[in-house]
């Protein structure tokens, strides 16, 4: 019997949910990677039928049991949480379970030493560990120590290894890199309907037509989708998706930095797609305007290209923060990762105006000058065959008018509430 493929909106809807761990489903079920499957595609397609778990945590189901609710916690990315609740490393470590939970816990918040000592504790008593969870550790801890990179107490390694990578890389450009003059990369997660996405194309469109600009290339991350027109400039502009599937083969691209454990171990895990994207494209300028900004820009550090431009919207943390510990150590790296790499490499950060740029500055605690603008640009006669028509206003009162999608990011709600008021 042939099993149906999933759709690409259930594939979607199961890797936004966060109920896969996809790096876990990969690693404990092997004919993911024989098949070359997306972990979210296989689950729904040949999974959930084998009665395979999402996920670790799907074993524990006792609803009034500790190791229940620390799972929960982990489910809902509530990490410190979760790894306080299983109580002292004296009494967990003799505990599998206990101790399997702490130990995610800490690789969840890349805290790789601290949970490197716990091990060490479980092994002189003998108490069985997850072979896939120990492998990280391992891994982690020997290349924290090889690099002599030095973490914080409770910190985050992978803010270390991005201080360590600024620190050597220094603010001149790998040679080995050749770039093609004035050729341009812009990065971005889609270019499916929405503001930031008619920005890109709009940007990427504007620099096309420039005479002396070789060619403009938009580098999509996530969605095939892509919903703009591309005229009159063909040859110049092109669109190019991820390819999340390359394997190092060519001793060229081999670098002092292993790029591939850098992407597993550390939560970077576009580092290594993006670094071997730029050394195929060989662009001058690469312009990370949405998406994985800390990861493109370290792949775009480490391949050599010469000018790299860190683009924000206008959104900082104090904006939409979901403040659970996976989006705290998420916009923690943007902010304390970025600020470090601009003051050791060559990288510039800009922001689309200058209240954002403001904002940005004092997110990351740089001086507000020290973050440019590049505004928006939009041809309306492009996008758009709206007719208006005046009507009379009888009160004469002011009339503010507002277009946007109806997306909780964007809190349409809030503007009705303001409107009404």
């Amino acid at each position: 019997m042939t099993t149906p493929t999933p759709s690409k909106t259930d594939i979607d809807r199961l890797k936004a949910s966060g109920v896969l761990d996809a790096e876990w489903y990969r690693d404990t079920y092997t004919d993911v990677d024989e098949l070359k499957m997306d972990p979210a595609e296989h689950y729904l397609k040949y999974g959930k039928i084998m009665g395979r778990m999402k996920n670790a945590l799907t074993q524990y189901t006792d609803p009034n049991d500790q190791l229940r609710e620390s799972a929960n916690l982990i489910e809902q990315k509530f990490f410190n949480a979760a790894f306080n609740m299983i109580g002292d490393p004296d009494h967990f470590t003799e505990k599998s379970n206990h101790l399997e939970l702490a130990l995610r816990s800490l690789i969840y918040l890349r805290r790789f030493d601290e949970a490197h000592t716990i091990m060490q504790k479980a092994r002189e008593k003998n108490t069985p560990i997850d072979s896939s969870i120990a492998r990280k550790i391992e891994m982690a801890h020997q290349y924290l120590n090889e690099k002599e990179i030095k973490t914080e107490y409770k910190g985050d390694s992978t803010l270390a290894v991005i201080k360590h990578i600024a620190d050597e890389l220094g603010s001149e450009p790998l040679r080995e890199f050749h770039a093609v003059k004035k050729r341009i990369v812009i990065t971005t997660n889609s270019l499916a309907i929405g503001g930031a996405e008619r920005q890109v194309m709009s940007k990427a469109t504007g620099l096309a037509r420039q005479q002396d600009v070789e060619s403009v290339t938009i580098l999509i991350n996530k969605s095939r989708e892509h919903t703009f027109k591309i005229s009159g400039i063909e040859k110049k502009l092109s669109l190019r998706f991820v390819d999340k599937t390359i394997k190092m083969k060519n001793d060229n691209y081999k670098h002092t930095f292993d790029v591939e454990n850098l992407s597993k171990l550390f939560g970077l895990s576009s580092i290594s797609h993006y670094y071997y994207e730029l050394m195929k494209l060989r662009p001058e300028v690469v312009h990370i305007r949405s998406g994985q900004h800390i990861e493109i820009a370290l792949a775009a550090l480490l391949s050599g290209v010469p000018k790299i431009i860190v683009h924000f919207g206008s959104m900082t943390r104090k904006h939409q923060s979901i403040s659970n510990d996976a989006s705290l150590l998420r916009e923690g790296l943007l902010e304390k990762g970025l600020a470090y790499l601009y003051k050791k490499t060559q990288i510039k950060l800009y922001a689309n105006s200058r209240s954002a740029a403001n904002d940005w500055a004092d997110a990351m605690q740089l001086p507000r000058s020290k973050l440019g603008v590049i505004r928006n640009c939009v041809n309306f006669s492009e996008i758009t065959n709206i007719k208006t028509s005046h009507q009379q206003n009888k009160n004469k009162k002011l009339v503010v008018g507002v277009i946007f999608r109806f997306a909780p990011v964007k809190n349409p709600i809030m503007w009705v509430r303001v409107a009404r008021e």
